[in-house]
């Protein structure tokens, strides 16, 4: 069971993490978002390692996923400490909003293409579609038998289409306007990773065996 007695969901990520500071493997850097802008725009050479320009603090417990919002006004983080919490990318960077109502940590969060709205995954088995003015769930999805990893959005303006990797084998699509799944595939392992196609048309799956499925 994955709560908040148990550390082996939490072990094994800072196990992952300790691994990519090994010997041979690439180390994560932390650079300044001026640095990272130049050297995305060609203009030097990769940033050496800096201290952060902003940290964020609120969670009281790991932090999985953070997201900015289809207008980059806002980033969303998702925590072991069940809560999603909205920060403004402006000014003070300032925490506004607390979506609390998972009965589980919430290891994935997206946006809706509208940026009214996101979508959360949890081990309770559910995922929540959120309003995020209204700072309320504003449905919950409970189709799947066991943890849901991840939830991926179609990118496309006006969709309202959604699909979500599950420890049960399967990968659902819903359409969030519903409760009910429109689709469901299913596989032989636990599905760990989705990802919508930008024209909506196909899901990818990534699964425990090792292999990516469309």
């Amino acid at each position: 069971e994955f709560d908040d007695d148990d550390d082996a969901y939490r072990n094994k990520q800072l196990a992952l993490h300790n691994a990519s500071d090994a010997p041979g493997k690439g180390k994560r850097q932390r650079v300044t978002s001026s640095a990272l802008s130049t050297y995305v725009s060609g203009a030097s050479a990769a940033p050496e390692a800096a201290p952060p320009t902003m940290r964020l603090e609120g969670h009281a417990q790991a932090v999985y996923c953070v997201k900015f919002s289809p207008d980059g006004t806002a980033l969303a983080s998702a925590s072991h400490d069940r809560t999603v919490l909205l920060w403004r990318t402006t000014e003070d960077c300032a925490s506004f909003v607390e979506l609390r109502g998972h009965k589980n940590a919430v290891l994935d969060v997206r946006w809706m293409p509208d940026g009214q709205q996101l979508i959360t995954a949890s081990p309770d088995n559910t995922l929540r579609l959120w309003d995020a003015s209204a700072a309320k769930s504003v449905r919950k999805f409970t189709e799947h038998a066991s943890f849901v990893h991840a939830v991926d959005v179609s990118p496309r303006d006006g969709a309202q289409l959604a699909v979500s990797a599950s420890d049960d084998g399967t990968a659902k699509v819903w359409d969030t306007r519903q409760r009910e799944s429109v689709a469901t595939f299913e596989e032989d392992y636990q599905v760990l990773a989705c990802a919508m196609a930008p024209a909506s048309d196909m899901v990818h799956t990534g699964s425990l065996d090792g292999d990516i499925r469309t």
